[in-house]
């Protein structure tokens, strides 16, 4: 039986408050990985799930969460560690997937430990991977006298140059799942250097971290320098750890980042599982022309499903004679 989770599952998940595997890495930097305040800071509602299967297995708890302005969601975490292993775990991500099919989303996303057993979980679940990445985490606090690099917040009229930025250093196949916002201008911070755009970071802000994901101009000189000066211009850090996502298309910021003294996490693997949907599609065409009447359209409705990237076509015909 899988239900939403409700007030009487709050001393289970008190239980499991520490054994949460979080596929969320950004969730994870900036609120931590305590269940409970993850949980309750979203509310008490269809996004996160209990899987009871059977009484003498321990319950699963799985949430998935999406921003209004992405197409799509990301599983924040499962619990409890020691019992994903169980095949009730795919039956729960396969409630997860479809809510977020539900909620409007064109996939659900997670983040994994590339050596960790729940990517084998994930794959049978009908995850792929379609990135890497490693988590690079700053402590420490450091203020030069001067900064070589000018970095200032972002604003609207930044919008198309950032997104032509971000299609010239994402791989096509990864924008096509994380696409450039469309909307408005992405909190965080952007560098021109004579009047072209050379770099911009994404930046959100928690309790217990702030996350921030570079992107710079390919073959891009000092780029040592620009990270440092990028960290250093990040606003309202009150002593807070900086954790910087590093994506494997941009290889030459880790170098740069080790030589700063930057901690790296284990590598990870991003995976998606693309949602089905189902529309109909009218096509239009013509009986041929029979003793000079006159042509007659007629409408044809099949219906086609996208799922996993691949389109399966259900339409039949059928001809009278």
């Amino acid at each position: 039986m899988i239900r939403p989770l409700g007030w009487r599952d709050l001393p289970t998940l008190y239980r499991y408050r520490h054994q949460g595997v979080f596929l969320n890495s950004a969730l994870a930097a900036t609120r931590g990985t305590g269940l409970l305040p993850s949980v309750l800071l979203d509310g008490l509602s269809g996004i996160t799930w209990v899987c009871m299967e059977d009484c003498d297995e321990q319950p699963l708890i799985g949430q998935s969460m999406q921003e209004a302005s992405s197409p799509s969601a990301r599983i924040s975490f499962l619990a409890p560690r020691e019992a994903l292993e169980s095949p009730s775990t795919q039956e729960l991500l396969e409630q997860l997937a479809h809510q977020a099919g539900q909620r409007g989303a064109f996939h659900l996303l997670a983040e994994v430990n590339s050596d960790s057993s729940i990517f084998e979980t994930l794959r049978r679940a009908g995850f792929a991977s379609y990135a890497r990445q490693r988590i690079w985490q700053w402590d420490q606090e450091t203020q030069r006298a001067t900064r070589l690099h000018s970095w200032r917040i972002t604003q609207f009229g930044d919008l198309p140059r950032l997104q032509a930025l971000y299609r010239q250093v994402v791989p096509e196949f990864v924008a096509q799942i994380e696409p450039p916002d469309g909307g408005t201008s992405p909190p965080g911070l952007i560098y021109y250097d004579d009047n072209e755009l050379r770099g911009f970071a994404v930046i959100s802000y928690g309790g217990h971290g702030i996350w921030v994901k570079p992107y710079f101009q390919p073959h891009l000189e000092g780029i040592d320098h620009l990270l440092r000066d990028l960290i250093e211009s990040i606003p309202d850090r009150r002593a807070r750890p900086i954790y910087l996502c590093v994506r494997a298309y941009q290889p030459h910021l880790e170098p740069a980042l080790e030589a700063m003294g930057a901690t790296p996490s284990p590598r990870q693997t991003v995976m998606v599982k693309h949602m089905a949907a189902h529309h109909k599609l009218r096509e239009t065409f013509k009986l041929p022309n029979l003793n000079g009447q006159p042509e007659t359209p007629l409408a044809h409705t099949s219906q086609n499903a996208y799922s996993s990237g691949e389109l399966i076509s259900h339409a039949s015909t059928k001809n009278n004679r």
